[in-house]
């Protein structure tokens, strides 16, 4: 077997493995736009990304994607494991440890000092036989808007019944993301007034929002803006999904003005006006403002839906950061998600 490093060209085999080996997806469609959208187009860098082949066939594929992380005054160069796939015929032939370790070898040489990301219940074991530690699970807090509609969406689905969707996921009156990150004055302005973070949080700007939000090939991302005045004062950044039966937002991130607690409450009240949702999701540092509105508005979620984070050190860290406590991180869920 060969280890080689990934080349734009190899986008097409590399899709074609994924679907071949995963399945097709529902939610977001794995293509060749969106692959250069993921891995390429990534502003804190292109992916790290190693191909397993075996007589030119290729069998394997490990990718790292890029980010960045404010910590203590510091910007990290870390990374988050996506994707990983192995040819259906190559399995339990070690394929995903070989990639995983020579992936982690040349992250490391290239400035990387932390990994993390939430991987599902079949691959966490893998993870954890690799060196990974378990840092938390991040709980996320649920605010009904539609009790009826939950309800008899609940009751179909234990009685063996599926509801349908009644039409489109998203409400077209909402703004797309793309669209209000279009005065992107206003946006850099907004950025500018929020305070740092406590914790490892996403080192966030202009270009991050467009890419994550406004640029993705398939996924429908929508922004309610609150303004006060002529100024921009708020942002939340939400996508819909037809789930389970019921239609869910989740909320992504949220921007307010100087983590001003009154116009968190005005965002929070533009919000539930807004979305034509069953119910919304979110998770939200309690220190921000909307964190703890949010929590005095919204339920605690089942614990089964929370985000298993783990981590491994690659590199030196800040001493004053622990990033195996979860109380030393703060991200939001968009950070989380597995685009």
């Amino acid at each position: 077997m060969e280890v080689v490093e990934y080349t734009s060209a190899d986008a097409g085999d590399i899709v074609d493995l994924m679907n071949l080996a995963l399945g097709r997806a529902n939610e977001v469609r794995r293509d060749v736009d969106y692959w250069h959208w993921k891995h390429d187009q990534n502003p804190f860098g292109q992916s790290l990304v190693l191909l397993a082949k075996v007589a030119g066939q290729l069998v394997g594929m490990r990718s790292f994607m890029r980010w960045s992380l404010s910590v203590e005054g510091q910007v990290l160069s870390v990374a988050k494991p996506v994707d990983t796939v192995t040819h259906p015929d190559f399995r339990r032939q070690g394929i995903f440890r070989t990639l995983t370790e020579s992936a982690c070898e040349r992250a490391s040489a290239a400035g990387v000092v932390f990994l993390f990301n939430t991987p599902n219940q079949s691959s966490r074991p893998g993870y954890i036989r690799l060196g990974w530690q378990h840092v938390g699970d991040v709980s996320v807090r649920v605010r009904p808007r539609r009790p009826v509609s939950i309800a008899a969406g609940l009751l179909k689905n234990w009685l063996g019944g599926k509801r349908s969707a009644a039409g489109p996921c998203q409400d077209s009156t909402v703004p797309s993301v793309s669209q209000v990150l279009a005065d992107r004055v206003q946006v850099k302005e907004l950025l500018a007034t929020l305070p740092p973070r406590r914790g490892a949080a996403t080192v966030r700007g202009h270009a991050l929002l467009q890419w994550r939000y406004g640029a993705h090939p398939h996924a429908d991302y929508r922004a309610v803006e609150l303004r006060e005045g002529s100024r921009l004062a708020g942002l939340a950044l939400f996508r819909m999904r037809f789930r389970r039966g019921l239609y869910e937002a989740m909320l992504d991130d949220v921007l307010v003005r100087d983590n001003r607690e009154e116009t968190a409450k005005k965002l929070i009240r533009k919000l539930l006006r807004t979305v034509q949702a069953d119910y919304i999701v979110a998770h939200c540092c309690e220190e921000e403002a909307f964190g703890r509105l949010w929590r005095r508005r919204a339920w605690p979620a089942p614990r089964r839906t929370a985000l298993p984070l783990l981590g491994r050190a690659i590199g030196p860290l800040p001493d004053a950061w622990n990033p195996f406590d979860l109380a030393h991180w703060n991200l939001c869920l968009g950070d989380l998600e597995g685009l």
